[in-house]
C-alpha cells in the first residue's frame, strides 16, 4: 500500500449529523472491482468482510480507511493533527485527500451556478474525493450520496481535503456529499 488516505468530516457548524441514506449499489460505479478490502495487517480480504479496515483503490493506487467517520466531526486543524499521528494496525503515514485545483472535470451545479468555476463544482473526477464519489462509487451530480459501496460511516456533509485555497489559505477545499461536489 503506497499512499494512505482518510476522510475527515468537517465540524464547522454541525448541529447534528445525519447518516447518508446510501448503501452499496451493485452495478453503479466501479467500486465492486476497483476497491479491494484489506485487513489490519494489509492482507487481502473481501471489501465486505467485517474485518476489512482499509479499502485499496486499484485505480488511484491509494488506500482509504473503510470507516470514513472513524473519529467523528472535527475542525481542519484537528483533522490535520489527528491524521498526522494516526496509526491503524501497522500503518501510519496517513493524510487527508488532495483536491486538484483547477479541476477542469467539474461542471456547474444547479444550487449555486454563479459561484461554480473550474474549481468549484459537481461531477468532479480530478480530485481524489471527486474520483471516489463520481467514478468509483458512481454517484450522480447535484444529489446526496446514494452509493457508499463498502465504506462505513458516510455523513451527508462536508469532508476536508488537505488542500488550502491558493488565494486565501485560511480556507480549505472540501467535498460535500450532500450535493456531490467540491467547494
Amino acid at each position: 500500500m503506497k499512499t494512505i488516505l482518510v476522510l475527515g468530516i468537517a465540524a464547522t457548524l454541525i448541529i447534528s449529523s445525519v447518516s447518508a441514506h446510501g448503501g452499496p449499489v451493485s452495478g453503479q460505479g466501479t467500486w465492486q472491482t476497483t476497491l479491494l478490502g484489506r485487513g489490519i495487517h494489509g492482507q487481502s480480504l473481501s471489501a465486505n468482510d467485517e474485518s476489512a479496515v482499509f479499502l485499496y483503490d486499484a485505480t488511484l493506487n491509494i488506500t482509504w480507511l473503510k470507516n470514513v467517520n472513524r473519529n467523528g466531526p472535527m475542525t481542519w486543524i484537528t483533522a490535520q493533527s489527528w491524521v498526522g499521528v494516526l496509526q491503524v494496525g501497522e500503518f501510519s503515514n496517513w493524510r487527508l485527500a488532495r483536491t486538484l485545483i483547477p479541476d477542469a472535470s467539474c461542471v456547474a451545479g444547479n444550487a449555486y451556478p454563479a459561484v461554480y468555476s473550474q474549481a468549484y463544482g459537481i461531477g468532479c473526477t480530478g480530485s481524489e474525493m471527486g474520483h471516489l464519489f463520481n467514478a468509483t462509487l458512481g454517484n450522480g451530480p447535484d444529489t446526496a450520496i446514494t452509493n457508499t459501496g463498502s465504506f462505513q460511516g458516510f455523513e451527508n456533509y462536508y469532508y476536508w481535503s488537505e488542500t488550502p485555497r491558493a488565494e486565501n489559505p485560511y480556507y480549505v477545499w472540501t467535498y460535500n456529499t450532500a450535493i456531490n461536489g467540491q467547494a
